[in-house]
């Protein structure tokens, strides 16, 4: 035993010694290096790699899901003759980058026994393929035999009803995020949802012009990133500091965003209990400005015209970000009901 350390043993009055074994310390040291170590590696495995780093990978690509039960009239000739038909809209079909007709084996199927899982590469794809001849030619030739089907349609981004959102510097989220549209300098995003908090973040991520990122030196094993992450959250890799800490880093995002809530309410709080706080303090530290009690009156060269509970105000902005929320995507469904089949 290297030393003793005095602690009192629970519901008892009197102390006890409670022994710490020889090396116990150093052993200690070398567990919070090496966890320290496999972090850098791991945020150095999952850093930001341009606008796909919030959204995935497949930022742009559209995903089909269509799950089914068929009649007993479905048989193996049924089945053999879909599978054609898939093969031959993977060869023929633009844009099409996955199709998979498949037994559905999921332990909680609710009877929905076959899906087909498609992908696109844009949603421009995906609409021509739902009105493609051989498209319209399965699907006549599976309808009879279809007897419960669930669509998985997605969904688009709601345009809210307001004057001028057709101005050049409107952008959608969907838009920015995919890297089709980038923001200017002052920025406004519309809605103070859940993806309203992630495009801030996303936007006060850049410290320079994104048209001309600078390379940042990585240190300690880490990339550049990784390394500007932990300097953001205070933590010493250096372990010259108590506690593996230090003075948090205060960045200087290059945008100045404003984040707009038409609910009188504090922003942020429905965020997630467990993770919202992060992300407040994160956008606090990167000077994110808000405003609750918004009305939207109009958008011009000048930048967007509101009211903020019920005083005039124009914010001179280069970009608004419109982050409204979502409608679902029910074409298909309108197909379906015009075939007889009701979707779930």
């Amino acid at each position: 035993v290297r030393r003793g350390e005095m602690g009192r043993r629970q519901g008892e009055g009197r102390r006890v010694l409670r022994q710490v074994p020889v090396g116990a310390r150093t052993r200690g040291r070398r567990a919070r290096r090496a966890l320290r170590r496999r972090a850098a590696a791991s945020r150095d495995d999952l850093r930001p790699h341009g606008p796909s780093f919030i959204v995935g990978r497949e930022t742009d690509v559209f995903h089909h899901v269509v799950l089914m039960k068929f009649s007993s009239a479905a048989d193996r000739a049924f089945h053999d003759r879909v599978e054609q038909y898939s093969e031959r809209l993977r060869r023929t079909t633009p844009g099409l980058e996955r199709y998979v007709y498949r037994p559905n084996a999921a332990s909680r199927s609710d009877g929905l026994t076959h899906v087909i899982l498609a992908t696109f590469a844009t949603g421009a794809d995906h609409d021509a393929y739902q009105v493609s001849p051989l498209h319209q030619e399965m699907k006549a030739y599976m309808t009879p035999f279809i007897e419960r089907i669930v669509v998985a349609a997605g969904v688009r981004p709601r345009k809210p009803d307001i004057v001028g959102i057709e101005h050049p510097k409107v952008i959608g989220y969907a838009d920015l995020l995919s890297g089709r549209r980038i923001a200017g300098r002052r920025v406004a995003v519309i809605g103070a949802g859940g993806i309203g908090f992630d495009v801030a973040e996303y936007l006060l991520h850049d410290e320079h012009d994104p048209a001309t990122p600078p390379r940042r030196p990585a240190a300690h094993g880490t990339s550049g990133d990784a390394q500007a992450f932990f300097a953001d959250w205070g933590v010493d890799l250096t372990e010259e500091n108590s506690g593996g800490l230090t003075t948090p880093r205060h960045p200087e995002p290059w945008r100045s965003v404003t984040l707009l809530q038409r609910k009188p309410q504090k922003p942020g709080t429905s965020l997630g209990l467990t993770t919202g706080w992060a992300l407040r303090a994160r956008l606090d530290q990167r000077g994110l400005k808000t405003l609750t009690g918004c009305a939207y009156d109009k958008i011009d060269d000048a930048g967007l015209h509101l009211r903020v509970n019920g005083e005039p105000r124009l914010l001179e902005v280069d970009t608004v970000v419109v982050c409204a929320g979502q409608e679902p995507e029910a074409g298909l469904v309108a197909e379906l009901r015009a075939l007889g089949i009701e979707p779930a």
